[in-house]
């Protein structure tokens, strides 16, 4: 078995596209990260601990995504880049073929980190939302918009609160419309939501 060191990689909420270079590398099995929030630093310091930032790493792992740690310290999934590649040909193949992605959340959970990787696989630049005062329903409006514009399927990711908060409005709902696809996940929708 042959290691290398785990590298941090600050994801900045405004500009989450910014790390596509470095997940390539990852892809390619090149490089193994370890995406921590850029702008929090006291859950990004938790991270680099309880994930062994810095510390070797098998060659073989890509990522590790840690868990959001809500029952204790956060846990560490470590992924190949067959797994990252499979989950995003898996998606892709379910949702009827490859898109254009919107990220609407935090590119450091694994949702968002699928969105980025969804959106290289398929050999597109995703379109980011700027999360830093957190989900805003007129610039997620503003954005399925623009990606409607391009003619592909376009596809998004949110949590259970960020699509009640979308539907809360008219804006929001005529935005969700615009989709093919919406995946929903990080904690229970209920059924009435959905």
């Amino acid at each position: 078995m042959s290691y290398r060191i785990l590298e941090p990689l600050p994801v900045d909420p405004a500009n989450p596209v910014a790390i596509l270079g470095d997940l390539e590398d990852a892809i390619a099995g090149r490089r193994s990260f370890l995406p921590i929030p850029a702008k929090d630093r006291p859950r990004a310091q938790q991270l680099r601990d309880s994930q062994k930032a810095g510390q070797p790493i098998d060659t073989e792992i890509a990522l590790v995504m840690a868990t959001s740690g809500s029952t204790g310290t956060p846990k560490g999934a470590q992924l190949t880049p067959g797994n990252l590649v499979s989950s995003a040909d898996a998606t892709h193949q379910y949702l009827g073929g490859e898109g254009q992605w919107l990220l609407a959340m935090p590119a450091h959970h694994i949702a968002g980190m699928q969105v980025l990787i969804r959106a290289l696989i398929a050999g597109v630049e995703p379109l980011a939302l700027d999360l830093s005062e957190g989900f805003q329903v007129p610039d997620f409006a503003t954005a399925a918009e623009e990606l409607k514009t391009t003619g592909d399927r376009v596809y998004t990711s949110l949590t259970p609160l960020q699509l009640i908060k979308a539907m809360d409005s008219l804006e929001g709902i005529d935005a969700l419309r615009l989709f093919d696809a919406i995946l929903v996940g990080g904690a229970p929708t209920s059924r009435p939501t959905l």
